[in-house]
This record gives structure tokens, C-alpha cells and sequence, in this order.
């Protein structure tokens, strides 16, 4: 190889070299970039590093935070569940005030009217005590008529036996009578009323207790207002013997008959009329609450009270005909006789006396709260034409059961019943309408049709068979029953 040669190639290898070392350089210059730009990769990726920890952190962080928000709704919606259930409560218990507010003013209004209660209970209760001392003294007499009565025992017992001797002689009497009311009747002494008559007789007895009470009786209503407990148990006593409620159940209540200021007349003629016909018209024997036989003799009038009744009774199960044939004639017997010695009862004494008996028991019993005493004046003539009225009762009820019908008198609780009630028709054949009534009938005869019975004035007045006694089913109405239906 030729120098020129070997210079070219030192000269082109130079070249290469200085490439080379320019390279190198560039090299070393992209060496220090790149690893200036290593550093800075590293930093970053130091810083990422670091920021991936801390969003690792903050993403657990926020997992945490989720979780809590999560318990914490949850929390939320349990105290929405018990707020809601608390305002419920609220409104619950709201209501629950509202309404312990209202019974509480209810109790404060029971507790006025108990206290009020208790006030009338202990004006009763001093009513009572002084009716216990009342009835204490009574005691102590019943005591000593109970002492003494021990002692009349043996005497009651031959009593006996004396009754059941005379019951023995009635029989005999009333044979040996038989002649003595054979003329009687002839001379018509006995001979029986036309019914028209029985009735005029009956309206004219009534009529006599409608004048009695409105004489007698309280003017107004207000007067049996306020009345002590004891009088308000006179009052429904007397309600429970000629009233009834509605349904039949019970007796109605004073206010709810609709009577007005007539309500003290009123009720004080029907127990007057349910009293003379319960004790004077439905017994044929009534005379014998006298205690005394017409023989002449005077016994314990326990022991001869209701013999003759009890006679009678006992035949009319087994021949009832003959029943009223021996009571007919033994009525008949007794007006016709007189006593055999002064001791002796004439039948008119006995009838005075039961009377008498009956009007004193009356003015003093259930019946005297619609009296009006006053002062006390006049208590005498009240008495007296009381006395006056029950005579004539009497002696027509004697002559009634001298004849043989059988006479009944049915009140509210015999009268014929619709379904357990007493109720008003205008064609009835056993009662009619009270004359409080005629107003409301003037344009509809049967407006009251169908109506229950509040009230029974006056009892209605049966008879059962003829007048001899031969028809037992027949029925003959003497009076009919006198009816308040009241405003309904």
C-alpha cells in the first residue's frame, strides 16, 4: 500500500475518529440529557409512588368514609323510622290527652253529681234512720204481740176447732135458711139488677172517688217534686199496681206519663179504685177482715179471718156451680139473720167496720204523698166522705156476690194482653179511653188503636155466668176499664 494511500486512510479514519468523537460527545451530551431525564422519571416516578400511596390512602380512606356514610344512612333512615314512630306516639298520646281531658271534666261532672248524690243520700238516710226508730218502736210492739200471741197459742188451736165446727154448721144454716131466702125472694128482696142498672151504679161509685180526689188531692205536679226517698218509693208502689212501661216490662215512671198538673187527682183515683176493688169487690166474704162471726161470739180474729173465703176457694175446684150456689145463699143467710145476743156483729156493723178500717189505711198508706193535708184542717170530712164512698162500695159489692155471678175486676195486670202489653183498641170490649183523650179522638175514632196502656184509672168489672149460675163460660162486662194511653 502506497503512502497516498495509508494518508487517505489515516486521513478518512481521522475523519471517522472526529465523527466519532463528535458522536461520543453527542452521546455523552444525550447520555447526560437522558440521565438528567432518568432523574427526573425517578423523582416523578418517587412522586407517583407517593401519590399512589396517598391515593391508596385516600381511596381507603374514602372506602372507610363510604362505609361510615353508608351506617350512617342507615343510622338516618332508623331515626326517620323513630321519629315517624315518635310523631305517631305524639299523636297518639295527643289524642289519649284529649280524650283523659274530657273524662276528666266527665269525672269532675260525676264527682258534682255524686257529691250532690250523697247530699240526697244523707238527707234520705236521715229520713230512713227516723222511719228505723219508727219501725224499732214498731218492733218492740210487734215483740209483745208476738209474746203475747204465744200465750193465745192453745186458744188459737180450740179456735180452730171451733171453725171447723161452724164451718160444719154453715152447712146446716144454709139448709135451714133456705125457706127464709125462699120468701125473701119471693118479696124480690134478692132479686138480681138489670145490668144497665149494675153499671149506672158502678160510674156512679166512680164517679164519687174522681170528686173525692180532685177535693183531696195536690193542685200542681211540683207538689210530688223533691219528695223524700221514702215517698218516692209510696209513689212507684202505687205505679206498680196500675201502670205499665211500654214494652210491658216494669212500671212507668211519673214524669213519663204526661199528666201534668192532673197527675196528683189522677193517680190518686186509680189507687183508690184499685184498692176498693181489690180489697171490697174481688172478695166475696171482704167482711171478714172484721175478725167477728155472726153468732154472737168474738175469737182471735187471726183464726177466723178469710174461713168463709177459704171455704169457697176450696169448693170451686171440684164443683164451681155449687161453689157460687153456697156463697150466693150464705150471703143471702147472713143479711137475713141478727144477732143472737148484744155481743153479736149484724153484717151492717161488719161492713161499717171494714170501711171504716179501710178508709183510715188508705188516707195513711202508699197513697197519702198525692193528698194534699196542709194544715191538717179538714182531715176529719176527708175521712168521712172517704168512709161514705167505701160503704156504699161495699154494700153494692155484697149485693153483686149475694146474686150467683162471680164478679172479677182486672187492672193492668189481668187486662188481655197483645205480646206481653196491655193495648188500646177503640171497639175493646174491656176498656175504654180516659176523657184526657176525647180531643185527640174527635177527628180520628181510632187513633189511638194499637197504643199500649200507660195507665189503669179504674179496673174493668167482670161477671162470669148468669144470673142462676148455669153458664160458667159467659161473661158480662159491668164496667169496662177506664184507660190513659198517655201523649205519645
Amino acid at each position: 500500500m502506497d503512502a497516498m494511500s495509508l494518508f487517505g486512510e489515516c486521513e478518512r479514519r481521522g475523519v471517522e475518529v472526529e465523527n466519532l468523537k463528535r458522536h461520543n460527545a453527542e452521546l455523552q451530551v444525550k447520555t447526560q440529557d437522558a440521565d438528567s431525564r432518568i432523574l427526573q422519571l425517578n423523582e416523578r416516578l418517587s412522586k407517583a409512588a407517593h401519590d399512589i400511596s396517598k391515593y391508596t390512602a385516600v381511596r381507603e380512606e374514602n372506602d372507610t368514609l363510604a362505609y361510615s356514610l353508608r351506617e350512617l344512612q342507615g343510622k338516618y333512615r332508623a331515626l326517620e323510622d323513630i321519629h315517624r314512630k315518635v310523631a305517631r306516639e305524639g299523636a297518639q298520646r295527643g289524642n289519649r290527652i284529649s280524650s283523659l281531658n274530657h273524662d276528666l271534666g266527665a269525672v269532675k261532672m260525676d264527682r258534682d253529681s255524686l257529691k250532690q248524690s250523697l247530699q240526697e243520700e244523707e238527707r234520705t238516710n236521715r229520713d230512713l234512720r227516723s222511719e228505723l226508730e219508727v219501725e224499732k218502736s214498731k218492733n218492740a210492739e210487734l215483740e209483745a204481740r208476738h209474746k203475747a200471741s204465744q200465750v193465745c197459742v192453745r186458744q188459737l188451736e180450740d179456735e180452730v176447732e171451733l171453725a171447723k165446727a161452724v164451718q160444719q154448721r154453715h152447712v146446716e144454716d144454709v139448709r135451714k135458711a133456705q125457706e127464709t131466702v125462699s120468701q125473701l125472694m119471693e118479696q124480690g128482696q134478692w132479686m138480681p139488677e138489670e145490668d144497665r142498672e149494675v153499671s149506672r151504679k158502678l160510674n156512679t161509685l166512680y164517679t164519687s172517688m174522681i170528686n173525692w180526689s180532685k177535693v183531696h188531692a195536690h193542685k200542681t205536679a211540683a207538689a210530688l217534686d223533691g219528695l223524700p226517698a221514702i215517698d218516692q218509693t209510696r209513689i212507684r208502689r202505687v205505679l206498680s199496681q196500675v201502670t205499665q212501661r211500654a214494652d210491658g216490662k216494669g212500671h212507668m215512671e211519673l214524669r213519663d206519663l204526661g199528666l201534668g198538673n192532673k197527675s196528683p187527682a189522677i193517680l190518686l183515683t186509680a189507687a183508690l179504685s184499685h184498692a176498693i176493688y181489690t180489697t171490697v169487690f174481688n172478695n166475696p166474704f171482704f167482711f171478714e177482715s172484721a175478725g167477728l162471726f155472726l153468732d154472737g161470739r168474738q175469737p182471735n180474729a187471726q183464726a177466723t179471718s178469710a174461713i168463709l173465703y177459704r171455704i169457697y176457694t176450696e169448693m170451686q175446684k171440684n164443683d164451681k156451680k155449687g161453689a157460687n150456689s153456697w156463697r150466693s145463699q150464705t150471703l143471702r143467710m147472713f143479711a137475713s139473720q141478727n144477732p143472737s145476743n148484744e155481743e153479736g156483729a149484724d153484717i151492717r156493723d161488719l161492713k161499717t167496720q171494714v170501711a171504716e178500717q179501710f178508709s183510715r189505711d188508705f188516707i195513711r198508706g202508699d197513697a197519702r204523698v198525692f193528698l194534699d193535708v196542709g194544715d191538717g184542717e179538714g182531715s176529719d170530712r176527708r175521712e168521712d166522705e172517704l168512709i161514705s164512698i167505701t160503704s156504699r162500695a161495699a154494700e153494692w159489692s155484697y149485693k153483686l156476690w149475694a146474686q150467683r155471678a162471680e164478679l172479677s175486676s182486672w187492672s193492668i195486670k189481668e187486662l188481655p194482653k197483645v205480646g206481653g202489653v196491655v193495648r188500646f183498641n177503640s171497639n175493646d170490649r174491656y176498656m175504654e179511653h180516659h176523657p184526657l183523650h176525647n180531643l185527640q179522638l174527635d177527628d180520628d175514632e181510632s187513633c189511638l188503636d194499637g197504643k199500649s196502656v200507660g195507665l189503669v184509672t179504674h179496673p174493668a168489672v167482670v161477671a162470669y155466668e148468669d144470673s142462676e149460675g148455669d153458664e160458667p163460660s159467659v161473661r158480662k162486662v159491668w164496667k169496662k176499664a177506664i184507660v190513659w194511653m198517655g201523649t205519645q
